[in-house]
């Protein structure tokens, strides 16, 4: 290894409510194919997997399931949650009792992922794996919010509390980051601009159902901790790296956009991400198409 020289590379965290889409797979298998190019040159690569235990379907299933279990009446015709859990994700019938409850099914899917990864061996760094019920991850988060409050960028809402993306310092900051950014093209940087721009002070981070961390009795959006992902990686005792390079699908427009301003806010210019791939960028009829969705 190149004496001291490492290097650090993100992707798009499992939210593990099923098996892996062929799309989330190909991330995988990208950003593994450039890690193991950065090996040949000498390089320690730090690529951490997350699984991030959040978000309101996974209770929805569960509910499902449940109804299932008890032999009451449910939609089990092709397509229905109940058909796609028994034909399509080929979870045996002993083992649907472990998913009903939310997070014996996200530690069903999330050990299924993983082994899968690692039986194909579609990851260089098995080693710095977690998931967010991880007691470390959840202080961080409560860390980040404390931090923002201070900074004043927490305002309340009809909705409840919510970042304030209004705030100009803070969006024309924003917009001096992505402009240094490499690896997105033209189009998409537009893309993303317009998104740190649309983004507002009416989207509540906060929830009353779901699983996730907790503050103040409110679980966080899943779309206000996930983006926080590569700073808790950067900030963990064994590596203090910046994100070289950050691999996604191109629908995560949004996410990228609430990434940026994040990093901006809590990171130091030289510990914030550098690049970014994005897999999915066709065309169809004018319109540009992620890989999950084309």
């Amino acid at each position: 290894m190149i004496q001291g020289k490492r290097y650090s590379i993100g992707v798009a965290y499992m939210h593990p409510i099923c098996p892996f889409s062929l799309s989330h797979a190909r991330i995988f298998i990208i950003a593994d194919t450039w890690a193991r190019f950065k090996q040949t040159q000498g390089y320690g690569v730090v690529m951490p997997i997350a699984s991030h235990y959040g978000g309101r379907e996974v209770i929805k299933i569960c509910d499902e399931v449940s109804r299932y279990m008890k032999g009451e009446k449910c939609e089990v015709s092709k397509d229905s949650i109940i058909w796609i859990i028994k034909n399509y994700y080929n979870v045996p019938e002993k083992d649907m009792k472990k998913l009903c409850k939310p997070i014996s099914l996200l530690n069903y899917f999330a050990k299924q992922q993983y082994d899968n990864l690692k039986k194909l061996k579609v990851c260089c760094d098995f080693d710095n794996y977690y998931n967010t019920k991880n007691k470390k991850f959840e202080i961080f988060i409560k860390k980040i919010f404390n931090k923002y409050k201070k900074l004043g960028l927490i305002v309340n809402t009809p909705k409840g509390r919510a970042l304030n993306y209004n705030d100009k310092k803070w969006r024309n900051e924003t917009i001096k980051q992505l402009k240094k950014i490499k690896g997105i093209d033209k189009g998409l940087y537009k893309v993303i601009e317009e998104k740190i721009i649309e983004l507002d002070r009416g989207w509540s981070f906060e929830r009353k159902d779901g699983i996730g961390v907790k503050i103040e009795g409110k679980i966080i959006d899943p779309m206000f901790d996930s983006e926080l992902f590569c700073i808790f990686d950067s900030k963990r005792s064994h590596f203090d790296l910046p994100q070289d390079i950050f691999f996604l699908e191109e629908h995560l427009k949004n996410w990228v956009a609430k990434k940026i301003y994040a990093e901006t806010a809590i990171l130091p210019e030289n510990k914030r991400t550098k690049k970014y791939f994005f897999l999915g960028m066709g065309m169809i009829n004018g319109k540009r198409i992620s890989a999950s969705r084309g």
